[in-house]
């Protein structure tokens, strides 16, 4: 019988894990969830909070929508600071098109998971 390698069962399993999670939430249905309004609610309001206690850093609105979306995802974080993600919100925004409607982009759990993933990537870059 062959030797397998177990070195990369771990990571491989937290992959799996990590691909299942974003195939089962790409499948809810979220019209016929009733929980739906009330966590757009409390996220709209998490938003405005963080819109109003970060406006002092003069972020353009294009940069700001991606200040708050990260931030909002990274609440629990103690390691990041507002720094980097100021630093990868103008970075972002600087390098999209200049019509680029970010709020329209950050509407759904996917577009979220891919921006967190390039903000991970870019803090550990």
């Amino acid at each position: 019988m062959k030797k397998v390698d177990l070195s990369r069962r771990d990571s491989m399993k937290k992959i799996a894990i990590a691909t299942s999670a974003c195939a089962v939430l790409s499948q809810v249905n979220m019209s016929t969830n009733p929980e739906r309004e009330v966590m757009a609610t409390s996220r709209q309001t998490i938003e405005e909070q963080l819109k109003q206690e970060y406006a002092h850093l003069n972020l353009s609105p294009a940069e700001q929508e991606v200040f708050v979306t990260v931030k909002r995802n990274v609440l629990q974080s103690k390691t990041v600071k507002d720094e980097q993600i100021v630093d990868f919100a103008k970075e972002i925004v600087k390098n999209s098109p200049e019509d680029t409607q970010f709020d329209a982009m950050f509407s759904n759990l996917q577009s979220e998971f891919l921006l967190m993933d390039h903000f991970i990537r870019y803090v550990h870059a």
